[in-house]
């Protein structure tokens, strides 16, 4: 009697573990699904200028020279500081210059 216990526990568990695994496999693929379909009703990129016209880069990565000497005033003397209120204007100008809107 025991051991028809314990047999039927076994498959119990068996059963269990293959559903939930069934359950964590349905739920992947219905996660992949929505991730892969475009959200039209809030766009997350803005229909702004995606590239810049000079350098063909996101805004991330245009100006290199001008973001660097801007985030290392900023970082060692505060975003106040008449040096970098200059760099951070003039960061902008490239920006503006690779044809982002920047305010």
């Amino acid at each position: 009697n025991t051991t028809g216990q314990q047999q039927r526990t076994k498959l119990i568990s068996s059963d269990t573990a293959r559903h939930n695994l069934t359950n964590q496999h349905l739920l992947i693929a219905k996660m992949g699904q929505s991730a892969s379909k475009p959200d039209i009703s809030s766009p997350s990129v803005p229909k702004s200028q995606k590239v810049g016209i000079k350098s063909g880069k996101k805004i991330c990565c245009c100006c290199p020279e001008t973001k660097k000497a801007r985030d290392e005033c900023v970082v060692f003397k505060g975003e106040e500081h008449p040096d970098c209120v200059k760099l951070i204007e003039a960061h902008k100008i490239c920006l503006r210059e690779e044809g982002f809107t920047v305010k």
